[in-house]
């Protein structure tokens, strides 16, 4: 990553795990800290807990795709009908 975040921010959406083994989704964005001279000195992190969000966006993609699955079901049934 070292590379990656060396001349810019990065910013990943991971699964992450917490100790008791629970997973959990997290955004993080991390940036090359440089002191006055320009010299990298660090990186900077900013993470959050996105699992909740996560979670709706797959529960929403599942409703979606039954929907979808039920119109072409109709739109088949319509065709044979014709």
């Amino acid at each position: 990553m070292g590379d990656a975040v060396g001349r810019k921010n990065v910013e990943r959406h991971v699964p992450e795990q917490e100790k008791n083994g629970e997973l959990y989704w997290e955004s993080a964005s991390i940036s090359p800290m440089r002191d006055e001279n320009g010299v990298f000195t660090h990186y900077m992190a900013i993470k959050e807990d996105i699992t909740k969000q996560v979670e709706s966006e797959n529960r929403l993609q599942q409703a979606f795709d039954v929907v979808k699955t039920q119109r072409n079901k109709i739109l088949h049934d319509l065709n044979d009908a014709r």
